[in-house]
Protein backbone atom coordinates (compact mmCIF):
# COMPACT_ATOMS: atom_id res chain seq x y z
CA UNK A 1 0.00 0.00 0.00
CA UNK A 2 1.20 3.51 -0.42
CA UNK A 3 2.31 5.70 1.83
CA UNK A 4 0.14 8.43 3.40
CA UNK A 5 0.94 12.00 2.72
CA UNK A 6 -1.69 15.20 3.46
CA UNK A 7 -0.61 18.43 4.59
CA UNK A 8 -3.67 20.66 5.81
CA UNK A 9 -3.32 24.58 6.56
CA UNK A 10 -6.31 25.71 8.62
CA UNK A 11 -6.48 29.57 10.46
CA UNK A 12 -6.07 29.46 14.38
CA UNK A 13 -8.89 29.18 16.42
CA UNK A 14 -9.95 27.36 19.95
CA UNK A 15 -11.72 24.82 18.59
CA UNK A 16 -8.80 24.04 15.57
CA UNK A 17 -8.73 20.13 16.40
CA UNK A 18 -12.15 19.97 14.94
CA UNK A 19 -10.60 20.73 11.86
CA UNK A 20 -7.90 18.54 11.74
CA UNK A 21 -9.76 15.28 13.50
CA UNK A 22 -11.27 14.09 9.81
CA UNK A 23 -7.74 13.96 8.49
CA UNK A 24 -6.60 11.52 11.36
CA UNK A 25 -9.25 9.09 11.21
CA UNK A 26 -8.58 8.60 7.27
CA UNK A 27 -5.84 7.61 7.95
CA UNK A 28 -6.70 5.20 10.97
CA UNK A 29 -9.27 3.74 8.85
CA UNK A 30 -7.06 3.34 5.48
CA UNK A 31 -4.11 1.51 8.13
CA UNK A 32 -6.18 -0.18 10.08
CA UNK A 33 -4.65 1.76 13.24
CA UNK A 34 -5.42 0.04 16.79
CA UNK A 35 -7.03 1.92 18.86
CA UNK A 36 -4.89 2.30 21.75
CA UNK A 37 -2.16 3.30 19.26
CA UNK A 38 -4.68 6.44 17.39
CA UNK A 39 -5.42 7.11 21.12
CA UNK A 40 -1.50 8.18 22.29
CA UNK A 41 -1.59 9.16 18.93
CA UNK A 42 -4.86 11.98 18.95
CA UNK A 43 -3.73 13.10 22.60
CA UNK A 44 -0.20 14.13 21.98
CA UNK A 45 -1.43 15.35 18.39
CA UNK A 46 -4.22 17.63 20.16
CA UNK A 47 -1.66 18.85 22.52
CA UNK A 48 0.62 20.03 19.41
CA UNK A 49 -2.22 21.68 17.43
CA UNK A 50 -3.68 23.43 20.30
CA UNK A 51 -0.37 24.43 21.33
CA UNK A 52 0.27 25.73 18.03
CA UNK A 53 -2.72 27.59 17.80
CA UNK A 54 -2.99 29.14 21.38
CA UNK A 55 0.84 29.49 22.38
CA UNK A 56 2.19 30.03 19.46
CA UNK A 57 -0.46 31.84 17.38
CA UNK A 58 -2.22 33.12 20.33
CA UNK A 59 -5.67 32.26 18.54
CA UNK A 60 -4.89 34.85 15.93
CA UNK A 61 -7.06 34.06 13.21
CA UNK A 62 -4.56 35.28 10.52
CA UNK A 63 -1.73 33.03 11.53
CA UNK A 64 -2.14 29.45 10.05
CA UNK A 65 -1.40 26.19 11.63
CA UNK A 66 -0.06 23.84 9.36
CA UNK A 67 -0.51 20.09 9.85
CA UNK A 68 1.81 17.07 7.47
CA UNK A 69 0.70 13.98 8.18
CA UNK A 70 2.60 11.14 6.37
CA UNK A 71 3.10 7.11 7.29
CA UNK A 72 2.11 3.88 6.62
CA UNK A 73 0.97 0.74 8.15
CA UNK A 74 4.24 0.99 10.53
CA UNK A 75 4.32 4.58 11.40
CA UNK A 76 2.96 8.19 11.32
CA UNK A 77 4.99 11.40 11.12
CA UNK A 78 2.86 14.56 12.07
CA UNK A 79 4.67 17.78 11.59
CA UNK A 80 2.85 20.81 13.05
CA UNK A 81 3.66 24.40 12.30
CA UNK A 82 2.87 27.60 13.66
CA UNK A 83 3.47 31.10 12.72
CA UNK A 84 4.68 32.33 16.60
CA UNK A 85 7.66 32.89 17.98
CA UNK A 86 8.57 30.01 19.43
CA UNK A 87 10.14 28.05 22.68
CA UNK A 88 12.61 26.13 24.37
CA UNK A 89 11.67 22.83 25.04
CA UNK A 90 14.29 22.20 27.27
CA UNK A 91 12.85 25.33 29.16
CA UNK A 92 9.39 24.11 29.58
CA UNK A 93 8.77 22.90 33.22
CA UNK A 94 8.25 19.38 34.29
CA UNK A 95 4.32 19.05 35.61
CA UNK A 96 5.43 15.96 37.53
CA UNK A 97 7.46 18.00 40.11
CA UNK A 98 5.52 19.45 42.80
CA UNK A 99 6.47 23.23 42.65
CA UNK A 100 4.35 22.69 38.92
CA UNK A 101 1.46 20.36 39.67
CA UNK A 102 -1.11 23.78 39.52
CA UNK A 103 0.39 25.34 36.77
CA UNK A 104 -1.90 25.67 33.73
CA UNK A 105 1.21 25.00 31.31
CA UNK A 106 4.19 22.12 31.07
CA UNK A 107 1.97 19.33 30.32
CA UNK A 108 1.39 19.21 26.63
CA UNK A 109 5.23 19.07 25.81
CA UNK A 110 5.12 16.39 28.63
CA UNK A 111 2.19 14.15 26.95
CA UNK A 112 3.72 14.53 23.31
CA UNK A 113 7.51 13.53 24.71
CA UNK A 114 6.54 10.64 26.38
CA UNK A 115 3.39 9.57 23.73
CA UNK A 116 5.61 10.05 20.67
CA UNK A 117 8.71 7.86 19.76
CA UNK A 118 10.23 10.68 18.49
CA UNK A 119 9.39 14.34 19.54
CA UNK A 120 11.56 16.98 18.04
CA UNK A 121 10.61 20.70 17.73
CA UNK A 122 13.03 23.71 15.23
CA UNK A 123 12.73 27.44 15.36
CA UNK A 124 11.72 28.44 11.77
CA UNK A 125 12.27 32.13 10.39
CA UNK A 126 8.08 32.08 10.38
CA UNK A 127 7.28 29.88 13.69
CA UNK A 128 8.40 26.81 15.18
CA UNK A 129 7.99 23.13 13.67
CA UNK A 130 6.74 20.44 16.12
CA UNK A 131 7.67 16.45 14.63
CA UNK A 132 5.92 13.76 16.16
CA UNK A 133 7.05 10.45 14.82
CA UNK A 134 5.15 7.14 15.91
CA UNK A 135 6.76 3.86 15.31
CA UNK A 136 4.04 0.54 15.98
Amino acid sequence: MKEYFEIRKVKSSKNIIRDFEDLFLDYKDKYNVKDDIYFKIMVAVTEGINNAAGHGNKYDPSKLVTVELKGDNTYINCKIQDEGLGFNPEKVADPRNPENLLKDNGRGVFLMKELANDFNVTKLNNGTLVELIFKF
